[in-house]
């Protein structure tokens, strides 16, 4: 078994790495825990430089354990901090060759695996804060002046952190958009008339299995939807465009009583995929609070109806409209999008 996709390994691996950094992150020793600060440190006391003519790669591993949405957020970090520290991107594979080929990110990269045949020292480096100067700087001193003998392939620490996604995200919808031509991948909506596309999130949560933090930040009810999807009608019928309207969900059409006022089709368990790209070929697409949904809006050309309370950043572009918690957004803009034929 190729030892990039050893699943029963890596979630042993995970599970050590995760308490190692969770417990001591925070701790002022924390750098010091790692032989790649300590050597760099080292270095630097006995004055000794890097040897020239290495070569220097940064990679980002995607957590097996998760979903697809947040496996993609790893592989965004580690792709925007190789561009934030001057160096290499190295493609690590998902943890589904299904996404790597639907994807197609690893054809504009040299791959771990790779690099690993050609004998670059793998380097872990600390987890950090961004909003933190100093640890940015750390590591940014270990990869500027680790005592290389050899190539190195710097590793991020296991999840770590970038919080706004959209560093490099005209780099994202090249390669999205280069991969999917190359496919010829079918949507299964019907872009002849206006599409709305619709992400409930419900599969990965459950209302008596959460905390009320952690639904708060993570559910919203079908109520909101049905707020966010009239003022979206009300706006479509009065400019007299017709309208298909996609939900993509999980669960029974039982779940979802409160859509059945809508000529609506209900996309209900399809496979992650289909759901993925005919979200991201929608003309307007209405996300939940979801990095499954956010994705496919990153990669999207069309207007995106997002929700305030999320985790990551939105580009700061007349397409994305927010939504507050009631559903309630700049309705004027999304008439105006429509009328300038933004979305073709």
């Amino acid at each position: 078994m190729n030892k990039y996709k050893n699943m029963n390994y890596d979630k042993i691996v995970r599970k050590i790495r995760h308490l190692f950094v969770s417990r001591l992150y925070k701790k002022r020793y924390y750098f010091y825990l790692y032989n790649s600060y300590r050597k760099t440190l080292l270095a630097k006391q006995l004055n000794i430089c890097n040897q020239g003519g290495k070569k220097y790669y940064i990679s980002a591993k995607p957590n097996y354990g998760a979903g697809i949405g947040h496996q993609l957020a790893n592989w965004i970090s580690g792709y925007y901090y190789s561009k934030f520290f001057g160096i290499e991107f190295a493609h690590y594979p998902f943890s589904n060759d299904k996404w790597d080929e639907f994807l197609g990110f690893y054809k504009f990269f040299e791959s771990v695996e790779e690099l690993d045949n050609q004998k670059f020292k793998i380097v872990r480096l600390p987890y950090f804060i961004e909003a933190n100067k100093d640890d940015v700087e750390k590591i940014r001193e270990i990869i500027n002046t680790y005592p290389a003998k050899s190539n190195v392939l710097f590793m991020l620490e296991q999840d770590q952190f970038y919080k706004s996604q959209i560093g490099v995200i005209d780099e994202l919808k090249y390669m999205y958009k280069t991969t999917c031509e190359n496919n010829k991948r079918r949507s299964i909506i019907n872009n002849k008339k206006l599409s709305i596309s619709i992400h409930v999130r419900r599969g990965d949560i459950a209302v008596d299995n959460n905390s009320a933090k952690h639904m708060a930040n993570r559910w919203s009810a079908n109520d909101y939807y049905c707020k966010v999807l009239d003022k979206v009608l009300s706006i479509t019928k009065k400019m007299d465009i017709p309208t298909e309207i996609c939900l993509f969900s999980q669960g029974k059409q039982k779940d979802f009583k409160e859509f059945e006022k809508y000529d609506i089709r209900y996309c209900l368990d399809v496979d992650a995929i289909t759901s993925f790209y005919s979200m991201s070929q929608s003309k307007i697409l209405i996300t939940s609070k979801s990095s499954f949904s956010y994705n496919p809006a990153l990669f999207s050309l069309g207007i995106k109806i997002v929700p305030e309370d999320f985790w990551h950043d939105y580009p700061k572009e007349e397409e994305w409209i927010i939504a507050n918690d009631d559903g309630v957004f700049e309705q004027n803009r999304l008439e105006k999008l429509l009328i300038n034929h933004k979305i073709s």
